[in-house]
C-alpha cells in the first residue's frame, strides 16, 4: 500500500475512534439524564403531598383560632388585665404568627426546583467544580495559611493566638450555707421556707374588737406567722368597696406594665439606712397592709 493512502486509512480509523468516543460519552451522560427524570415523578408526588399538609395545618390553625375566639369572647378585660393570662396572650400570638408565616411564606415551588436540580445528572451539569467544596481538598488546607498571613499583616503574631483569649468569667455558685437576701426572698416566693411544727401549734384565729366600731362588726384574723408577723384579715371590705377601688387604682395599676412591679424591693429602712424617712419627716415603716382585691384567672 501506498504511503499517501496508507496515512488516509489510518486518518480514518482515528477519527472513528474519536467519534465513537464521544458517542459513548454522550450516552453515559444521557443515561444519567434518564435516571434523573426517573426521580421527577417521585418528587411531584411529594410535592403535592406537601402542599395538601401546609392546606390541611392552614385550616386546623384556623380552627383553632376561632375556637380560642369564641372562647374568650366574654373574656376580654380578664385576658388583659390578668397578668399571667396576659404574658400567655403574647406568647400564645407570636408563636402563632410564626407558624403563619411559616405556612404562608413557604415556598414548595421553590423546594421543589431546588431538589429537581440536587439530582446528580443535572448538580453536576450546573456545578462542574463541586470537588472543591471538599473540606480536604489541598487547596482548602491551604486557607489557613492565607488567614495566618492575613493575620501577621495586621501585626498579630503567633503567640498572640493564645495570650488575647479573654478571660473565663464562670465564677463557682456560692455555697449553699451563704444565702444572701435575694435568695432567701426567692425562697419565700417557693415556699421552701418551712415553719416548724412546733410554731404552727401556736398559730390561732381570733376576732379583732379592740374599738368600739369593732364590737359591731369585728374583723377575722388569721395568724399565719410570728416571725415576722404575717396576718390575714378576712372580709374586710365589700364588692362594693373592692368596685370602687379597682375603679380609682386603673390609672396607676397601667403605668406598672403588664405583671406589675414584682421586683424585689424593701418598703421600709434597714438598720444600716440611717435617717431614710428624714426628707418625708415621717418615721419607719411598722406594717405594709394589702388587699387582694381581685382573683386570678387564667384561661
Amino acid at each position: 500500500m501506498e504511503p499517501a493512502m496508507l496515512t488516509a486509512v489510518l486518518l480514518v480509523l482515528a477519527l472513528q475512534n474519536v467519534a465513537q468516543g464521544d458517542l459513548f460519552t454522550s450516552i453515559a451522560e444521557m443515561e444519567l439524564l434518564l435516571e434523573a427524570e426517573k426521580g421527577i415523578p417521585d418528587l411531584l408526588d411529594l410535592y403535592i403531598e406537601r402542599f395538601q399538609q401546609r392546606l390541611d395545618e392552614i385550616k386546623q390553625l384556623s380552627l383553632e383560632k376561632k375556637q380560642q375566639s369564641n372562647r374568650s369572647l366574654g373574656n376580654n378585660m380578664r385576658l388583659i388585665t390578668n397578668p399571667v393570662s396576659a404574658y400567655l396572650l403574647i406568647k400564645k400570638l407570636i408563636e402563632e404568627w410564626d407558624d403563619i408565616k411559616r405556612l404562608a411564606g413557604s415556598d414548595i415551588g421553590e423546594e421543589l426546583l431546588n431538589e429537581i436540580s440536587e439530582l446528580r445528572a443535572m448538580n453536576y451539569a450546573k456545578n462542574p467544580t463541586t470537588p472543591f467544596t471538599d473540606p480536604n481538598h489541598p487547596r482548602a488546607r491551604n486557607n489557613i495559611k492565607w488567614y495566618e498571613d492575613m493575620l501577621a499583616e495586621e501585626g498579630m503574631k503567633p503567640i498572640d493566638y493564645r495570650r488575647n483569649i479573654p478571660p473565663i468569667t464562670n465564677p463557682r455558685p456560692k455555697s449553699g450555707l451563704d444565702k444572701n437576701e435575694h435568695d432567701i426572698y426567692e425562697a419565700l416566693c417557693r415556699n421552701e421556707v418551712p415553719v416548724s411544727i412546733k410554731a404552727i401549734s401556736k398559730l390561732y384565729c381570733y376576732y379583732k374588737m379592740d374599738r368600739p366600731f369593732l364590737r359591731l362588726a369585728p374583723f377575722k384574723i388569721e395568724i399565719l406567722r410570728f416571725s415576722p408577723l404575717v396576718v390575714l384579715f378576712l372580709n374586710v371590705i365589700s364588692d362594693e368597696e373592692v368596685k370602687m377601688i379597682q375603679m380609682l387604682a386603673t390609672p396607676r395599676v397601667g403605668n406598672y406594665g403588664i405583671g406589675g412591679h414584682y421586683d424585689p424591693h424593701f418598703d421600709f429602712a434597714r438598720k444600716e439606712e440611717v435617717n431614710a424617712f428624714q426628707s418625708l419627716n415621717t418615721g419607719n415603716r411598722l406594717a405594709t397592709l394589702l388587699f387582694y382585691v381581685s382573683i386570678l384567672f387564667v384561661l
